[in-house]
């Protein structure tokens, strides 16, 4: 990914007529933009096909996973 997945502060769970200005301003700001968060709901991944959007989704929430593990290892003092 090219750089950090912003999050989309959203009402409900699925984008709506509302929100769809956010969702297109955020991918206009980086056309390689592939994934973003909806804030309180889950991961949206792009690709080419469904296969490859849920891999990349896959790829977003184990990397999220990994990092708040690093994150609980730190702060308890168990990794450096």
């Amino acid at each position: 990914l090219p750089g950090p997945i912003p999050v989309v502060a959203v009402d409900t769970p699925e984008v709506t007529t509302a929100d769809i200005p956010k969702i297109c301003a955020l991918l206009k700001e980086d056309p390689k933009r592939l994934a973003f968060v909806l804030q309180g709901h889950g991961i949206v991944a792009l690709g080419r096909s469904a296969a490859e959007a849920e891999h990349l989704a896959e790829f977003v929430e184990e990397t999220a996973q990994i990092a708040w593990l690093a994150a609980i290892g730190r702060n308890a003092g168990l990794i450096a």
